[in-house]
């Protein structure tokens, strides 16, 4: 079902955009820092913490859980076998090594300066002692712990005056 105010406001989206890119206009006045936000939002401080990024003039324009809700091989023609091979594309189902591979391209592409790692204990499948693990080998991150809906505590400000 499609109806016409998110197709006409999605447009208005898309020609801002293709203005901002048209002038070289960033996302982030004055850019300092480029980040990569792996793992779930939390949902309940989501503007608290564009303010912050703001505030740090960081840029976080890259994610994985994006990645967990994609489905690109969804075919309405062919509902039931595109929807297993929907399921199997998804990043939290992948192995590590794919996982690995996507962030660490998803970095050089985008010039990601670091890594937010959101250890979501009421996501059990996408905060795996795996990803932890590659995270602390291989990257500069900062590692959080929230529930996904926690309207109590910033997190991030928290860590960053640890």
């Amino acid at each position: 079902m499609k109806t016409r105010p998110p197709i006409d406001y999605y447009k208005l989206l898309l020609a801002e955009l293709e203005e901002r890119i048209a002038n070289k206009e960033a996302a982030v006045e004055d850019e300092r820092f480029r980040i990569y936000w792996d793992g779930m939002p939390v949902w309940g401080r989501l503007s608290v913490h564009a303010k912050l990024f703001s505030e740090l003039r960081t840029n976080v324009l890259a994610s994985t859980y994006c990645n967990s809700w994609v489905f690109s091989a969804f075919d309405e023609a062919d509902p039931f076998n595109s929807m297993a091979r929907a399921y199997t594309e998804l990043f939290i189902v992948r192995s590590d090594e794919t996982k690995e591979k996507h962030i660490t391209d998803k970095m050089e592409f985008f010039k990601i300066d670091g890594i937010i790692y959101h250890d979501a204990k009421t996501c059990p499948r996408k905060s795996s002692e795996s990803d932890a693990n590659w995270h602390r080998r291989n990257r500069r991150v900062v590692f959080i712990s929230c529930n996904k809906g926690d309207d109590k505590e910033n997190c991030l400000r928290k860590r960053k005056a640890d």
